[in-house]
């Protein structure tokens, strides 16, 4: 370790097997960037509510929550509801 923290301080680059392994498993990761109300809506989906309810739950309208819908099946990649909350639980994006 001392070693890495010397050629660091030196402004050099100190390379680690394990993070470069680390690294590159990451980058073959599909990564979903999903805002806090769309992960809200991805698990009230999950849990089986209609959109209606949801936009009670969450004091929005029907619209609004349509465009989450819309917008999770796009990030997700997903060509419907089933296949978004099955990405969702593989993601763990649902609690």
């Amino acid at each position: 370790m001392l070693a890495g923290i010397e050629t660091v301080a030196r402004g050099e680059q100190f390379p680690c097997e394990e993070i470069n392994l680390l690294l590159k498993e990451r980058r073959n990761e599909e990564v979903v960037w999903l805002t806090n109300r769309e992960k809200e809506v991805l698990n009230y989906i999950a849990e089986g509510y209609a959109t209606k309810e949801i936009a009670d739950m969450i004091f929005r309208d029907v619209e609004t929550v349509r465009t989450h819908r819309r917008n999770l099946l796009i990030k997700l990649n997903a060509k419907n509801t089933a296949v978004m909350v099955k990405k969702g639980y593989e993601m763990k994006l649902i609690w």
